[in-house]
């Protein structure tokens, strides 16, 4: 299988980037190719709503978003780990997610009938530094939720961590292992939504 790995933490070295390689360490005890992304370093321009994508079955920019679009295309599994901001995914990932309305105006414009968006399973990881509540990454899970079903992915689950301001997740051994975990058996695994503080 093809894997996408999706960085969306303008932090190279921390929560978000942990979490995501100890999902990924089990993914590759099986084999599989990974093409992990840093959204920071990538040049990634805001949706203006141009319709173009619905017209036409493109973007009207030509940037770093080509890439993703082309590994989009081509991936079997995509897993987006991101910060929690005011209770959404940060800025940087939603910029990403925004310009995946390419998809949808491949589904509901030009391409209906004409282009084909490929299946694939999908997973989140949610990183929040805020003190545990039960809807802390609500926001951000419905703003994957319809991500998800944009570039038509089997959203599979989220694996959400609480309270990092008080450890980095690499020091969790008990979220590491999870995580290694569902990576390894990720591709069998029915749907979930776990929440976890340590």
């Amino acid at each position: 299988m093809k894997y996408l790995a999706i960085m969306g933490s303008f932090r190279k070295n921390k929560n978000s980037n942990q979490a995501l390689d100890a999902f990924l360490q089990g993914v590759e005890k099986n084999g599989h190719e990974v093409e992990k992304l840093y959204l920071r370093d990538m040049d990634i321009k805001n949706c203006t709503g141009c319709d173009n994508c619905s017209r036409t079955g493109h973007c009207v920019f030509k940037d770093d978003m080509n890439i993703i679009y082309n590994h989009l295309d081509n991936c079997d599994a995509i897993v987006v780990s991101a910060p929690i901001y005011f209770n959404s995914t940060n800025a940087l990932t939603k910029t990403m997610v925004d310009r995946s309305q390419r998809y949808w105006g491949i589904k509901y414009g030009y391409g209906r009938e004409k282009i084909e968006i490929p299946r694939k399973i999908g997973m989140f990881i949610g990183i929040g530094g805020a003190n545990y509540t039960y809807d802390q990454f609500l926001a951000g899970q419905l703003v994957m939720d319809m991500f998800f079903k944009s570039i038509n992915a089997e959203f599979r689950g989220n694996y959400l961590i609480s309270e990092t301001d008080k450890g980095e997740v690499s020091t969790k051994n008990r979220i590491v292992e999870e995580l290694i975990e569902i990576g390894e058996n990720f591709e069998n695994l029915s749907k979930f939504s776990i929440q976890k503080i340590d």
